[in-house]
């Protein structure tokens, strides 16, 4: 008795079979959010840009001041730009244009390619009163080295 139960249980235990081992692939690098670190070590996913006049790492948004559109009902523009003091360089953001700097002293400052200059004008605000104000504006040099202005910024 005991030999046909061993024998059953034999022939029972001989059709269940392993399961076939797959060979394991190298397990790929995860993507690691915010693991994006540029030549700075700026994450971009965190929305840190390098800002070349302050030499560090920054939310040009959070840092920077937007300026207002012209003809726009001077809604907010997608310029925006980073002031250290008044004499200092100016770094500037906006459709494709990631932080061009700006060189010279108040009231004018240009990029060396010579495309965009920034202007503080002292400006009447009311044309019947004494009223005036300086006002940042930003320009786009033309081919004909006329000026064209695309945002602006009433200053304190």
């Amino acid at each position: 008795m005991k030999k046909i139960f061993f024998l059953a249980a034999a022939i029972i235990l001989s059709g269940c079979q392993s399961p076939a081992i797959e060979a394991t692939k190298p397990m790929e690098k995860p993507q690691i959010v915010g693991g994006d670190s540029d030549a700075h070590g700026c994450k971009a996913s965190a929305g840190y840009t390098w800002s070349k006049t302050r030499a560090t790492c920054v939310r040009v948004w959070e840092v920077g001041t937007r300026l207002n559109s012209f003809g726009n009902g001077n809604k907010p523009s997608e310029y925006i730009i980073i002031r250290n003091g008044n004499n200092g360089p100016i770094e500037l953001f906006g459709p494709n244009i990631n932080g061009i700097v700006l060189k010279g002293k108040k009231p004018k400052w240009k990029d060396e390619q010579g495309n965009y200059t920034i202007n503080i004008e002292n400006i009447s605000t009311q044309p019947l009163a004494n009223s005036r104000m300086n006002m940042l504006i930003l320009c786009k040099v033309n081919n004909d080295l006329t000026e064209t202005g695309l945002a602006f910024i009433y200053l304190d």
